[in-house]
């Protein structure tokens, strides 16, 4: 149909509207289904995060365990932050790992240590790692733990 007064047709212009609208409903699709491919892969990096976070808790209860067997074992504080820090690594059979590290706070009454590396990382040295340390950043009260040799400092049984 033509338009004498515009000197067009009116069909192209209908037309020209039918594909623009095919284009944008086309865009809003591929976003939709390119969303929609994200959300497994962030519930994976999620769990990922979380068992990074429970591997690093159990490094703290590794450690708190350690020390009440060191302490009733009258071991000096220089020996137990030494035996954790010589195995500070620990890789489990899943090939994640736990990653501690101490330092003696010996000049200091009572005696004490300070975690400086609190880490549980899961899928090691591979593009798919998770790593997550609850030492980040430091001074935080419970970072730093009396130490008295001789089990004078009792550890509570759900830390063991």
């Amino acid at each position: 149909m033509f338009d004498p007064q515009k000197g067009r047709s009116i069909r192209g212009a209908a037309l020209l509207y039918v594909i623009a609208g095919l284009v944008v409903v086309g865009a809003v699709a591929a976003g939709v289904s390119r969303l929609s491919g994200l959300a497994p892969q962030t519930q994976i990096a999620s769990a990922r995060n979380d068992k990074a976070f429970l591997l690093a808790q159990s490094a703290m209860n590794y450690v708190k365990g350690r020390q009440a067997q060191a302490e009733d074992a009258k071991t000096t504080l220089t020996d137990f932050v030494d035996e954790i820090n010589a195995n500070s690594t620990l890789t489990l059979s899943s090939g994640d790992q736990i990653k501690i590290g101490l330092t003696a706070n010996t000049d200091v009454s009572p005696k004490s240590y300070t975690i400086t590396e609190l880490k549980g990382i899961v899928n090691p040295d591979t593009s798919n790692e998770a790593v997550i340390d609850l030492a980040l950043g430091g001074g935080a009260d419970w970072l730093t733990s009396e130490y008295s040799p001789g089990g004078s400092n009792p550890v509570s049984e759900d830390l063991i």
